[in-house]
């Protein structure tokens, strides 16, 4: 009895303790952007140029608010004012890229679901499984309304599955294309993927 109770307390301390050095460990080292500790995404004090007394918005990202000392951001840009430069805060294009180039994670569409453009991933996967069903559902309607045999109708089924092939693949293709070219995917905010 003892040594079946010690047995499963290491059992369960083996898990917590590779639960908690996996954490530390995967949790720092795939991050995919750096921390940004001084953005501001709100309104930003605008300058006045020694030349003139019109205030002027320190940053192309920026417009003037009214006739007021402020100015806010554009939509998809952040202010560093570490740097005093604009940022895009679009999502990074490098993990969805990755994802998409994965062959067995591109054909599920988890570029996109990483983004959070859960519209784009669910036509992946309505694809990938409505087409599965249509070859399952064509084959047997095939084979009931014409009285054939299953071996009779596999020509029918090999074409449908070539035809998803090649729909599974197109689609593997245009989600590498389009995660890879600057401004053609947007993010779950409509901004476009940053870090070109």
């Amino acid at each position: 009895m003892n040594l079946l109770r010690s047995s499963k307390l290491a059992t369960i301390y083996t898990i917590l303790l590779i639960e908690y050095l996996t954490r530390g460990v995967v949790g720092q080292s795939f991050r995919t952007s750096p921390r940004n500790l001084n953005v501001l995404t709100g309104n930003v004090k605008c300058i006045y140029p020694l030349s003139s007394a019109k205030c002027v918005c320190p940053g192309s990202c920026m417009t003037q608010i009214g006739n007021t000392t402020n100015c806010s951001l554009k939509k998809c840009y952040a202010w560093d004012q570490d740097l005093g430069a604009c940022k895009e805060t679009g999502h990074n294009y490098v993990t969805p890229l990755v994802l998409q180039a994965i062959p067995f994670t591109g054909i599920f569409g988890s570029g996109f679901g990483n983004i959070g453009r859960w519209d784009l991933f669910g036509m992946y996967l309505g694809v990938l499984f409505g087409g599965c069903c249509f070859i399952v559902l064509a084959t047997g309607l095939c084979a009931a309304c014409t009285g054939h045999t299953e071996e009779e109708v596999a020509p029918c089924t090999t074409c449908n599955s070539c035809l998803w092939s090649i729909a599974i693949l197109a689609l593997y293709i245009w989600g590498i294309v389009q995660t890879a070219e600057p401004g053609a995917i947007l993010d779950e905010n409509g901004c476009p993927l940053s870090g070109f």
